[in-house]
């Protein structure tokens, strides 16, 4: 007849010396004896394999959600920092555009005056397209920019 798993057994078992009395030691201080001491050291070795395989587990179920978002958060991080350049790009165009002494600056903020005048969607149809390239050639080719007053870096120092 086999043994039930809740038998207790004698199981002989070699150790070194040191490892007795560290054993010993640790039972003396719990008021255990060093057999209790033994046994409940070796189950919690059992307890924290069966517990390391579970969060292994864990992990490997869910690297795939980890991998996906740790993707999601550097792209965000990659537009972040395109959309940053983009905004200095503009930043810079605006600037000129506001500064008297750039002779392209005068142009561009005339062409800005006259389409913020109209509410077409001007990006809407290839035919507002074709209205809003007509209307810039109109602009340029028909204003006479000989009058037009464009500051110097002498007169911005005034």
């Amino acid at each position: 007849m086999g043994r039930k798993p809740t038998d207790y057994v004698q199981f002989k078992l070699r150790i070194r010396e040191a490892l007795r009395r560290k054993i010993e030691r640790a039972a003396e201080q719990k008021a255990i004896s060093a057999n209790a001491e033994a046994i409940e050291r070796i189950e919690a070795t059992f307890q924290e394999e069966e517990q390391l395989a579970v969060r292994e587990k864990h992990l490997q179920e869910h690297e795939e959600v980890f991998e996906r978002e740790q993707r999601d958060y550097f792209e965000a991080r990659a537009r972040e920092r395109e959309l940053h350049k983009a905004a200095l790009r503009d930043s810079r165009i605006l600037n000129m555009m506001v500064e008297f002494k750039y002779p392209g600056a005068l142009l561009l903020r005339l062409l800005a005056r006259e389409i913020a005048d109209d509410e077409t969607d001007w990006a809407g149809t290839v035919g507002s397209k074709k209205a809003f390239a007509d209307k810039v050639h109109s602009i340029i080719t028909n204003r006479d920019f000989s009058g037009d007053f464009i500051r110097t870096e002498e007169e911005d120092s005034e």
